[in-house]
């Protein structure tokens, strides 16, 4: 049964790396022909590299496929996000933004994959750590964002944060709700 299943996901996984290459291909022809050069073609070939490395490592990865997915986020987002903005011709906003934001969501993504994997915490608490993982995300992006684009952080933006919070919070509660009501299912 194992081996029908491995067969199974080589030949959609070759299905989906002919699928990609068509797609880059396509973007490539018809960008050519248009404008006599490879512009905005690019965009859909980083694209597919990235999403070639996501696919690779959940369809492959076997017992540690989720941390494998986040060494391979860790590796390919910031090459991505540097074509992006060369393609974009925009100011250096990768390092100062994109880093940083990535860093973190790469950082959360671990936690939430540690603790669902590695651990025996109930999955509902578990859940609820996850969503406290956006907490730090919304926060920090708010404020590199701030510092990029030089604004002052106004009462719309604490408002919008404190929002955040709240809601961010309020899931989080709902979750570990959740993990003691069925903790006390199955005591009772």
């Amino acid at each position: 049964m194992d081996q029908m299943l491995a067969k199974k996901t080589v030949k959609m996984w070759g299905g989906f790396i002919l699928l990609l290459v068509i797609g880059v291909f396509t973007c490539m022809v018809v960008n050519f022909a248009v404008f006599r050069e490879i512009t905005w073609a690019l965009y859909p070939a980083g694209a597919a590299v990235l999403a070639f490395g996501i696919v690779t490592s959940l369809a492959f990865g076997g017992k540690h496929r989720w941390l494998l997915l986040a060494a391979v986020l860790a590796v390919l987002i910031m090459p991505f996000l540097l074509l992006v903005q060369y393609l974009s011709s925009t100011d250096a906003w990768v390092w100062p933004v994109g880093f940083p934001i990535a860093a973190v969501s790469i950082l959360a993504l671990l936690l939430v994959v540690f603790l669902f994997r590695y651990t025996h915490i109930n999955r509902w608490y578990c859940a609820g750590i996850a969503v406290l993982t956006a907490l730090p995300i919304n926060l920090i992006t708010d404020h590199v964002m701030s510092l990029y684009l030089n604004t002052n952080r106004g009462l719309w933006q604490i408002v919008s944060d404190i929002a955040s919070i709240v809601g961010i919070c309020a899931l989080a509660c709902y979750f570990v709700v959740l993990g003691r009501r069925q903790k006390r299912v199955k005591q009772g």
